[in-house]
């Protein structure tokens, strides 16, 4: 079984397009572990049986995504302890932006857009990362998925070698309550929900804001989202 771990830190980066590096605070007494996909759930549940001698707190985030809390534990035992797990396909640190309360990890994938006239192979060559696959998700766009190595060491990598616009890890995301809320109902932040406003003051969302006012929903009303999830 073939995995990685981030490596411990307390900080990273990825590059923004223009090569600006983005810093991430990275908590590494926080792993989200990804069970492989699939697998049967009796044995995820003895897995996370095993996990939690080794934590101070497991929570499911999905049936396949566990959130470890290892305060007051040894890294290290937990980290030594989950590579004996075959069924474990990942697991990653907590990282967050500087005074951001958004939580997000990452899996052992990372998405890149080469550049005009440039090949993923000439990227994977120039940075030497160690991956498993590298497959086409749309025209310029790939997905990496990397042996062993840090992802965001790979991404980093991958973007100093001049052949892509961008390298960034595929990351989750768990938002903190209050950013789901109608503005009524959060704090104010001045710049924050633009796209749930209106046209008005500058903004050019969607006028939520005012439909909130109107009604709250109908479980008769079915909406559907046709997102293709690529801006260009």
């Amino acid at each position: 079984m073939a995995f990685f771990m981030l490596q411990a830190q307390n900080q990273t980066f990825v590059y923004a397009i223009n090569g600006e590096k983005i810093l991430l605070e990275q908590n590494d007494n926080i792993k989200y572990v990804h069970f492989v996909p699939n697998s049967d759930a009796k044995s995820i549940e003895s897995a996370v049986n095993e996990l939690s001698a080794f934590t101070s707190q497991v929570v499911m985030i999905t049936p396949e995504i566990y959130r470890c809390d290892l305060s007051g534990k040894s890294v290290a035992n937990f980290n030594n302890k989950i590579e004996n797990l075959d069924i474990v396909s990942s697991y990653s640190s907590e990282y967050r932006l500087p005074n951001s309360q958004t939580k997000r990890w990452v899996a052992n994938n990372l998405y890149v857009r080469m550049k005009e006239n440039m090949a993923i192979e000439d990227a994977l060559r120039l940075s030497n990362v160690s991956y498993l696959m590298a497959e086409p998700v749309i025209a310029d766009i790939f997905r990496i998925q990397v042996e062993s190595e840090d992802v965001f060491t790979a991404c980093q990598h991958i973007f100093e070698t001049g052949t892509v616009e961008y390298a960034e890890p595929s990351f989750y995301y768990l938002f903190p309550a209050e950013e789901t809320l109608p503005e009524s109902k959060q704090p104010d932040r001045g710049y924050s929900n633009w796209n749930l406003k209106g046209i008005e003051n500058g903004n050019y969302g969607i006028n939520a804001i005012n439909a909130w006012n109107i009604t709250t929903g109908n479980p008769n009303i079915k909406v559907a989202i046709v997102d293709d999830g690529v801006l260009r």
